[in-house]
């Protein structure tokens, strides 16, 4: 029966965290986030990401997909632990 309320449990701590992720980051975000200039990630999405899939523009905004917004938000967290 543990099994069960905790994969009950488990399950609803990732519902609460699909609802609290935005299902896109905007590069202005993400230079807030991190510390990096909007040109550099705007480089950075050039030369290793697809536009049209991992990140578009909406009018004279840019969007990273969520799987692509919280990678960029790992990977600086990292850096600066290791910076430490």
């Amino acid at each position: 029966m543990e099994e069960l309320e905790t994969r009950k449990l488990l399950n609803q701590l990732v519902t609460m965290m699909a609802l609290l992720i935005p299902e896109k980051f905007s590069i202005s975000y993400l230079s807030d986030s991190t510390g990096k200039s909007r040109q550099a990630l705007i480089k950075y999405l050039q030369r290793h990401h697809e536009e049209g899939v991992e990140w578009h523009k909406e009018g004279k905004k840019i969007y990273v997909s969520k799987e692509l917004g919280i990678k960029i938000l790992q990977e600086h967290k990292v850096q600066e632990l290791m910076a430490a």
